[in-house]
């Protein structure tokens, strides 16, 4: 495999997010990396999806546009990964963006590590107000179970993703969590690259955080018996039963540590407060 040989098959989808699209694939026709074409899945929208996306597909032939009925973002991912050609595989969210040279960066860490199963990056968030870099964790299989460490938009083989189910139309939140843990194993190789190229944009109201929690709870539930004999591979969880304990130990741990962390901005604040009336009074 060489630099600029490899094709890459971007699937970009969309319900309902044309505001957003243009700039999404505006940021892939911008790639330094020039080999990759990109299937747009328009997953039932009835906004202008379709205008925007005619704009890209009419200026060139790398981008395709593909019209379905809505069934959700799982269906709508293998949909265009069925129509793809490339050897490797990213996904992008209509809302999202990619830095210029993020897949010239993907590219060149898998000719660096030849045997890695996936590469992804670090990202920025964003909103209409404001950015901030969010450095994601370092990998470990074993984290991996209990939370998903890696983006949804991140670069893995095509021939890891056939032998796989592909994306779980079942499985209504955190679907790319599913397909991770379906083609990685214990040894698999994992590189995260420590730059922030991969844009998420935080919308207000987004499809994660409309979720009830009791569907997040059913699809923990549906992830850990669908992947039993991976997760058994480590006692704290062997059972479902030691897995419900271990997050809600974690859980409890994480919400201390989200007091004391709030306690400590308060007392700063505090501080700064009574140092700027000390510096008013003198």
């Amino acid at each position: 495999m060489s630099d600029y040989e490899t094709k890459v098959s971007i699937i970009v989808t969309c319900y309902n997010l044309a505001k957003y699209l243009y700039e999404c694939l505006e940021s892939v026709q911008k790639q330094t990396y020039t080999n990759w074409e990109c299937i747009i899945v328009d997953d039932g929208s009835t906004d202008n999806t379709k205008q925007v996306s005619e704009f890209f597909t009419k200026a060139e032939n790398r981008f395709i546009y593909h019209y379905q009925t809505n069934q959700g973002v799982a269906c709508a991912r293998n949909a265009g990964i069925a129509l793809t050609k490339g050897e490797f595989i990213l996904p992008l969210d209509a809302d999202d963006k990619i830095a210029p040279e993020y897949l010239s960066s993907v590219i060149q860490t898998y000719l660096e590590h030849p045997e890695a199963t996936i590469v992804y990056t670090d990202c920025i968030c964003f909103n209409e107000n404001k950015s901030w870099i969010w450095k994601l964790p370092d990998y470990s299989f074993r984290r991996l179970l209990d939370e998903n460490l890696i983006t949804a938009t991140a670069l893995f083989r095509r021939s890891d993703f056939e032998k796989s189910e592909g994306y779980d139309p079942l499985i209504l939140i955190r679907e790319d969590w599913d397909l991770w843990l379906s083609i990685l194993e214990p040894r698999s190789k994992v590189v995260k690259i420590d730059k922030p190229l991969f844009f998420y944009r935080q919308l207000n109201i987004s499809r994660n955080k409309s979720i009830p929690e009791d569907v997040w709870e059913t699809t923990k539930k549906r992830l850990y018996f669908k992947h039993i004999e991976k997760y058994k591979s480590f006692d704290e969880f062997s059972s479902y039963e030691k897995y419900v304990q271990y997050r809600k130990i974690r859980w409890q741990k994480k919400l201390r540590q989200q007091k004391i962390d709030k306690l400590i901005k308060s007392l700063k604040d505090t501080l700064r407060s009574l140092k700027g009336f000390t510096k008013n009074k003198e």
